[in-house]
This record gives structure tokens, C-alpha cells and sequence, in this order.
């Protein structure tokens, strides 16, 4: 059971890395949509679009069997970050 699970655990910090390379990326990408929107005058929220990433995330989080609700909690998240690196360029 110890090999096995050590293997597991092995898995879950790969797939954890995978995941925070992800989140950096799209960081960045949110800095790049933050200088076009700085430049352009617009704000950095952006009510409407938030509506529909968290609709887009409860859907398919649905169609691949995980909780939708609990998937918009950790976009939410996300896209909190992102929004606050936004506003501190």
C-alpha cells in the first residue's frame, strides 16, 4: 500500500505543477488583456464577460462529472487574481 500510495501522491504533485504552470500562463495572458484595456480606456472589470467564463466553467465542469459549483468557486478565485494583477499595472 505505501509504494502505491507514494505513486499517487507522486501523480497529484505532478498534476499540481501542471496546474500552477497553467495558472501562470494565464496570468500573463491577463496582464497582456490588462495593458490592451489600459490603453484603450476601458475598465478592468468586466461584469458580462466574468458571467459568461463562470457559465462556460459550470458547464463543462458539468459534462466532465465534477461539482459546478465548487469549479466556479475556484474560478472565481482565478479570476480574482488575475483582475488584481491587472489593476497594479
Amino acid at each position: 500500500m505505501s509504494d502505491e500510495l507514494n505513486i499517487l501522491r507522486e501523480k497529484i504533485s505532478a498534476l499540481d505543477e501542471q496546474i500552477l504552470k497553467l495558472l501562470a500562463e494565464r496570468v500573463t495572458v491577463a496582464k497582456e488583456i490588462g495593458k490592451i484595456k489600459r490603453e484603450h480606456g476601458k475598465p478592468i472589470t468586466d461584469r458580462e464577460r466574468e458571467k459568461q467564463v463562470y457559465a462556460k466553467v459550470r458547464t463543462y465542469a458539468e459534462k466532465i462529472g465534477l461539482n459546478p459549483e465548487d469549479c466556479e468557486q475556484v474560478f472565481r478565485k482565478i479570476v480574482k487574481m488575475c483582475k488584481r494583477v491587472q489593476y497594479k499595472l
